[in-house]
């Protein structure tokens, strides 16, 4: 099995996060690189649908708006 080569260079990569609650799904594409760990590119994903699609997402879980409002509420 050959050594796999880590690729410096910033390349696009599509990233998504599940909502906890009811499992739908966002998804887009990011810049990466290979020294991106799994955890910074959950991260990429998770401040950008916070910032911009009014997900929930933090130490709790990961929320969609519309789960957001029921975990608020306690519902979910």
């Amino acid at each position: 099995m050959s050594d796999l080569q880590t690729n410096p260079e910033p390349y696009p990569c599509a990233l998504g996060v599940y909502c906890d609650c009811c499992f739908d799904e966002w998804e887009g594409d990011f810049i990466v690189t290979d020294a991106d760990t799994r955890e910074t590119r959950m991260e990429i994903v998770r401040e950008y649908v916070r910032q911009n699609e009014n997900w929930r997402c933090d130490d709790k879980g990961d929320y969609c708006p519309a789960c957001r409002i029921e975990e608020a509420r306690g519902i979910a």
